[in-house]
């Protein structure tokens, strides 16, 4: 995607300026007085559907209307991208996340496990760090169904998340990598500009080519359909990068993906299209598809400024800075009002004077800045992705951002359900949300205290004790989370008093405090033992049973002697009260066994119980 020149957008965001790089806005941040007032923060905020955490708040919760999500305190967010698919249209099924690059280098990522690239596995609801290798920072990001990307600081193309048809580019494919792995272009190319679609994934190459990679089912790699590979379900796939047929002599000056189609503008200042045409998403005038690059219709004199993908529909800037749409229209998605599929562009209706900053296409809605510094959106969402409490309108509407909140930048998303938009918006005091709670434990047992805050930007944590009733209170070294564990409570703790201190630039807010109350507990003493013996015949089994009180309830380690009682083994998993030994034999008579309970009070051993095998 291409933007306007840095002096062009300062006309409108004095102090800073956005650069694209192929599918997401990068924001170079100025100081907070680009807003005109120092009580004002750049964050992302989101809004739609949240089935799988994608809106990055912590809950599985819809949101009809855009709320901040929760970076780390001080880091800002300099890019955004939403990733997902058609679950009608994609054959491995949609995943959604969301991707935000911060100003401290690092790419965080929430929703579907498979997407997060931090290593695990399970939904994150709150942003997490991608895993990129020691030393390397992200200098651009895009995202795919179940998939992230990243331009690292070392010239690489980073990819992440499911990989059923190639789409990490990586020479496999069905072969999802939790963290990080190089896309395997040219040797001696780097990324300059990325691009996802669904099941494919773009680049703009150092040497001036394009290059795509993943499904090719419809022919959206633009090669001309050459597919070396086939990962099923599809038998058409590169799981390597492969050239875009663009005309000859045109080079790619930005980059943009749907679902089954990619689009590029032309060092000849024209767009073009290809793969999946059956909606007219490639804007030529024509249904059907093609697995080489056509011209997009512009009107004629308008140049393409940027360019989006979304599902079966597409959007462009044009030099005239209206909104092209074409494609796919049953949800009215287009935003000229009608329900009516066009494959050449029409124009989007904004209101009269307005013309568009960024354009960003999603699933069945889109939304775009104007140049009065309002949010608008347009299409059909029932889960909220239009951000304005509705679901759906023919023609864009405003999106709810807070009082005083200017839309800065909008990331790529063809196959999001939710919406993603970097915001300037007036700072927000923080404002307890979740109290910490009292905890009674016995000494040697561990204790957790947890507090939240909302607030606009996020609020930095700094835990509390006060060890006088609550007369003074002194900072938990190190305790800056929104958790605090104490491991090992003892006797000395007992009666303290724990707080957290949630601070943003607007100002602080202090939780209540919570008591920690730590008792000495009671040894454990044995009350069932066991017998001093038991015989049992060769391939038989014995049962052991042991028991005994203490407070806490002590923990039980089963362990073995074979050496009269000299040395003790742990039977390490068997740790019930009752336990059954497997099959015993002549090697093992006069073994000894034995149960040992430990509570934080002390520990007690049963009689050593010795094995007779006859």
């Amino acid at each position: 995607m291409l933007g306007r020149s840095c002096g062009e957008v300062a006309k409108l965001l004095a102090g800073s300026c956005l650069v694209l790089l192929g599918s997401a806005f990068v924001l170079q941040a100025g100081s907070e007085a680009d807003a005109g007032a120092a009580t004002n923060s750049v964050g992302v905020f989101a809004w739609g559907d949240n089935s799988v955490g994608q809106l990055g708040n912590g809950t599985t919760t819809n949101s009809g209307t855009p709320a901040p999500l929760q970076l780390p305190s001080g880091v800002t967010p300099t890019a955004v991208a939403g990733a997902g698919a058609s679950a009608g249209n994609d054959p491995i099924g949609p995943q959604y996340a969301g991707y935000a690059l911060g100003s401290d280098g690092n790419v965080y990522s929430w929703g579907d496990g498979t997407a997060l690239g931090n290593g695990g596995g399970s939904v994150g609801t709150t942003p997490v760090v991608v895993s990129l290798p020691t030393g390397v920072s992200a200098t651009a990001i895009t995202a795919a169904n179940g998939a992230g990307f990243a331009i690292g600081s070392d010239g690489h193309l980073y990819a992440w998340g499911q990989n059923a048809l190639g789409l990490l580019g990586n020479a496999t494919c069905h072969t999802s990598s939790p963290t990080p792995v190089q896309v395997a272009l040219p040797s001696g190319v780097a990324p300059t500009a990325i691009a996802g679609g669904y099941e494919s994934a773009y680049a703009i190459g150092s040497d001036g080519h394009l290059y795509a990679w993943g499904d090719n089912y419809y022919g959206e790699l633009g090669n001309g359909g050459v597919s070396p590979d086939s990962c099923y379900p599809s038998p058409s796939v590169s799981t390597t990068p492969v050239q875009v047929s663009l005309p000859p002599g045109v080079t790619p000056t930005a980059v943009a993906a749907g679902g089954g189609s990619g689009y590029a503008i032309g060092s000849d200042g024209h767009l073009y299209a290809w793969g999946a045409n059956g909606s007219g998403q490639l804007g030529d005038g024509s249904t059907t598809g093609s697995t080489t690059p056509v011209v997009v219709s512009l009107p004629a004199g308008v140049t393409p400024k940027s360019i989006s993908g979304a599902y079966a529909a597409a959007y462009a800037i044009g030099s005239d800075g209206n909104v092209y749409a074409w494609g796919e229209n049953s949800a009215a998605q287009l935003g000229n009002g009608s329900n009516v599929n066009s494959a050449t562009p029409v124009l989007v209706s904004l209101p009269a004077g307005v013309t568009a900053v960024s354009v960003s296409g999603a699933q069945g809605f889109a939304l775009a800045i104007g140049s009065d510094s309002k949010l608008y959106a347009w299409g059909s969402n029932p889960n909220g992705g239009l951000g304005d409490g509705s679901a759906g309108s023919g023609t864009p509407v405003v999106v709810s951002l807070p009082a005083g909140s200017v839309p800065r930048a909008l990331g790529a998303e063809p196959g999001a359900i939710s919406a993603y938009a970097i915001v300037i918006s007036p700072d927000v005091a923080p404002s307890v949300t979740t109290q910490p709670t009292n905890q009674s434990l016995y000494a040697g047992q561990d204790a957790t205290f947890t507090a939240a805050a909302s607030g606009f930007p996020a609020p930095s944590t700094q835990w509390q004790v006060s060890t006088d009733g609550g007369v003074s209170f002194a900072p938990v070294s190190g305790a800056t989370s929104d958790t605090l564990s104490i491991s090992g409570a003892t006797l000395a703790q007992n009666g303290d008093e724990y707080r957290a201190v949630f601070t943003n630039s607007a100002g602080t807010a202090t939780s209540n405090p919570a008591d920690l109350a730590v008792s000495a507990g009671v040894a454990p003493v044995i009350t069932t033992d066991l017998p001093s013996s038991q015989s049992v015949a060769q391939g038989g089994t014995i049962t052991f049973t042991a028991g005994a009180s203490g407070s806490p309830a002590p923990t039980v380690d089963w362990q073995l002697s074979v050496d009269g009682g000299s040395s003790w083994i742990s039977l390490g998993p068997l740790t019930g009260d009752s336990v059954t030994s497997g099959p015993l034999d002549l090697f093992e008579n006069g073994w000894e066994v034995r149960a040992v309970f430990t509570n934080g009070a002390g520990s007690a051993a049963t009689t050593a119980l010795v094995i007779s095998v006859t």
